[in-house]
């Protein structure tokens, strides 16, 4: 059973080891870490999440990763935003 707390936003779980480059830092995720979901970023076509953003509960460092890299485990209410592309 989930909280009220964690219900603001989805529980997702990273499916591949990967390295991102944020704000100059290299984080790294292992496979099977859980994450928080606060927002996803979608395209054109709104069932098609690009991103989501992602707050690891032990560290509490949020940022954007592809959606491929993210198994949803369960959804709360969370911001949904447009991704815009400059011209």
């Amino acid at each position: 059973m989930i909280s009220n707390e964690e219900n603001k936003f989805h529980i997702g779980e990273i499916t591949a080891s990967f390295g991102v480059n944020i704000a100059g830092i290299d984080v790294w995720h292992n496979q099977g870490s859980l994450v928080y979901v606060l927002a996803e970023v979608f395209d054109e076509d709104s069932n098609f999440i690009l991103w989501y953003v992602i707050m690891q509960p032990d560290s509490k460092v949020v940022q954007r990763v592809n959606s491929d890299y993210v198994n949803i485990k369960s959804r709360g209410i969370i911001p949904r935003f447009p991704h815009f592309v400059e011209e």
